[in-house]
C-alpha cells in the first residue's frame, strides 16, 4: 500500500513538473515583455544551487560553486533567470552519475558568463544539434524522468536576455 502511494506521489510530482514547464513555455512563447532590473548572477545562483545540493549529495557527486569575485550586474529578470539556472542544474544532475558538477560564473570581455560543467555521460555530436528542441530526449529508454523541456526553456530565457547558450561535450 505504501509503495503504491509513493508511486502515485511520484506521478503527481511528474505531472506538476510538466504543467509548470508547459506554462513557462506558454508565457515565453506569448512574447511577454520581461521586466528587467539589475541582477547579480552570483547572488541569483545561490538559491537554485542550494535547492539542488541535496540531490547531488544523494548521488555522491561533488557539487561546486565557483563565483567570479568582481562580477558586474546584468539587466535581467531574476524569476526567469532562476528558472533557466534550475533547468541547467537539473539537466546536469540527471545525466551525471559519478564525479562532479561545477557551476562557474565568469567574464569574457564585457560579457557575464555562466558555465555548468559536469562529468556526465556526454552528448554524441549528432545529438548536440537537437538538445534544445522541445521534447527531445537523449534517454530513449526513459530511465531518467523528464520531458525534454528544460533545455529549450533555458535557451529561450537566455535568448530573451540577449544571451546565448552553447553545449560542449567530451564526446565531440
Amino acid at each position: 500500500e505504501l509503495k503504491r502511494l509513493a508511486t502515485i506521489d511520484q506521478q503527481i510530482h511528474a505531472m506538476n513538473d510538466l504543467v509548470d514547464a508547459l506554462l513557462t513555455l506558454s508565457r515565453i512563447d506569448s512574447g511577454v515583455e520581461l521586466s528587467l532590473s539589475p541582477v547579480c548572477l552570483n547572488t541569483l545562483l545561490i538559491l537554485p544551487f542550494e535547492q539542488h545540493r541535496e540531490r547531488a549529495q544523494r548521488k555522491s557527486l561533488a557539487f561546486n560553486l565557483v563565483l567570479h569575485p568582481s562580477l558586474p550586474t546584468i539587466e535581467g529578470n531574476a524569476d526567469y533567470l532562476t528558472i533557466a539556472i534550475g533547468a541547467l542544474l537539473d539537466n546536469a544532475l540527471r545525466y551525471t552519475s559519478e564525479g562532479a558538477i561545477t557551476v562557474r560564473t565568469g567574464l569574457e570581455g564585457d560579457q557575464v558568463t555562466l558555465e555548468v560543467q559536469d562529468t556526465g555521460m556526454g552528448i554524441a555530436p549528432e545529438a548536440q544539434g537537437h538538445i534544445f528542441e522541445r521534447f527531445f530526449r537523449l534517454d530513449d529508454a526513459h530511465s531518467e524522468r523528464g520531458f525534454g523541456l528544460g533545455l529549450p526553456i533555458a535557451q529561450r530565457i537566455v535568448e530573451m536576455h540577449n544571451g546565448c547558450i552553447e553545449v560542449a561535450s567530451a564526446r565531440d
